[in-house]
């Protein structure tokens, strides 16, 4: 058991270091900024169309999924998914 311990030490030391090195590259580097600042201002695009439009979104999703149930119910409505056999 001591083995272990001391491993998982050692393995938490090296992602420690790992992870204080990507932080002060993230902070200290300022090439690459300019690509940051646009993939967050997109990101925050997305999510606030998201928003806007969520009742729409809703809708399209519920219309496919109806049209999903409506040919499932066309076919029978009893489909069983059987193991492959391979």
């Amino acid at each position: 058991m001591n083995k272990f311990m001391t491993k998982c030490y050692l393995k938490l030391q090296e992602l420690k270091g790992k992870g204080a090195s990507f932080g002060r590259r993230l902070t200290e580097e300022e090439r690459g900024g300019a690509e940051i600042i646009a993939a967050i201002i997109l990101l925050a695009v997305v999510v606030l169309l998201g928003v806007l439009f969520r009742e729409k979104i809703q809708d399209l999703l519920n219309s496919i999924w109806g049209g999903v149930d409506e040919q499932v119910d066309k076919l029978g409505g009893n489909f069983t998914i059987a193991p492959s056999s391979t």
